[in-house]
């Protein structure tokens, strides 16, 4: 009884053990201060397996045996794809997109409205950066 117990124990950590977990924080640079950044896309290239950082910046994903290179995408900032080698707790910087190379932003409302029936409908809007310059 107790050999089973033992072997059921030890397979048990074994399992956990084998499903890995990678961790890390992500930041950007305000002046010469680093701060967290909250909302950054983190996924693992070519798969369905993704996370996001919360208000301190950390987050944390389970490993992928189907690839080894990690996404940071975030609206405003160059998407980032890192090749993971090892389990280390990773820190990342996220560079601010250089404002020339936006060319159009698309804007989209979504209004709810309930009469007696419920309606959903969705309105979208492409304005252009010459346009948006026009406007400041």
């Amino acid at each position: 009884m107790y050999l089973k117990s033992f072997v059921f124990l030890c397979m048990a950590s074994w399992m956990v053990s084998a499903q890995q977990s990678f961790s890390g924080i992500v930041r950007f640079q305000e002046g010469r201060e680093l701060r967290p950044l909250e909302g950054v896309n983190i996924y693992w290239f070519g798969t369905t397996i993704g996370t996001t950082t919360n208000e301190e910046g950390h987050f944390s994903i389970p490993f992928s045996e189907d690839t080894n290179q990690l996404v940071f995408s975030y609206i405003g900032f160059v998407t980032d794809t890192l090749i993971i080698r090892s389990d280390e707790v990773i820190q990342h910087l996220m560079r601010p997109k250089n404002e020339d190379d936006l060319d159009e932003v698309v804007v989209s409302k979504r209004r709810k409205s309930i009469q007696k029936s419920y309606f959903e409908t969705q309105n979208i809007v492409t304005v252009s950066s010459d346009e948006l310059l026009k406007a400041a």
